[in-house]
């Protein structure tokens, strides 16, 4: 419940965060010539089946 009050209810500077995150990254990935690229296209599923679990 604690978890879902911060991420429901809490106010977000998001300029803020956006920085702090911005920070966070290039400490841990630091290289001045380093490219960061994100890929959320992943692969797509063919046929009707579900897969057994």
């Amino acid at each position: 419940m604690r978890c879902q009050c911060l991420l429901g209810r809490a106010r977000w500077d998001a300029d803020a965060l956006q920085a702090r995150l911005s920070e966070y990254v290039r400490d841990k990935l630091g290289s001045p010539d380093a490219v960061l690229i994100l890929d959320e296209t992943g692969f797509l599923k063919k046929g009707s089946q579900a897969s057994p679990d």
